[in-house]
């Protein structure tokens, strides 16, 4: 009987640490309750890379963070904590918005990406770095529609 029950939580153990959660967040899949809306934000590739950099390093100040370039252009981290891991990565991409006067301008659209076995400390830590793109992103440039 102790052998079973040492051998269904071993079992248990194993499934909950090898569970994993894998989140997205867009600004062109931007929803709210009422209204689901598609943004960019008409900025340069440098402008773009700087909300990057400089959200990556709020969110993860002790962490290094590592350079992508495929699919998209962003930043990718790995945060531990004893069995678990969390990957969390920020990426810029191209994009075409409608201004205020109608015109079509280049911009780029974020999103952030995690995947791992956190899940509520994941999602948290993911939810808190696309709140912060968005404020960066807002100082420097107000969004508009995207073109589809």
């Amino acid at each position: 009987m102790i052998h079973a029950i040492v051998l269904a939580t071993i079992l248990a153990t194993t499934v909950i640490s090898t569970v994993g959660c894998a989140t997205s967040r867009s600004t062109a899949q931007y929803a709210s309750a009422d209204v689901s809306t598609q943004y960019i934000y008409p900025m340069t590739e440098e402008q773009a890379d700087k909300v990057l950099t400089e959200a990556m390093k709020y969110q993860f100040p002790d962490a290094p963070i590592v350079r992508v370039e495929l699919p998209y252009k962003g930043y990718f981290v790995t945060r531990r904590f004893l069995l678990d891991s969390q990957d969390f990565t920020a990426r810029m991409i191209p994009a075409k918005g409608i201004d205020q006067s109608g015109k079509t301008v280049n911009g780029f659209y974020f999103e952030v990406l995690d995947a791992g076995t956190m899940p509520i400390s994941g999602s948290v830590r993911a939810s808190s770095l696309f709140d912060r793109v968005i404020e960066i992103a807002n100082n420097i440039s107000k969004p508009i529609l995207i073109v589809r």
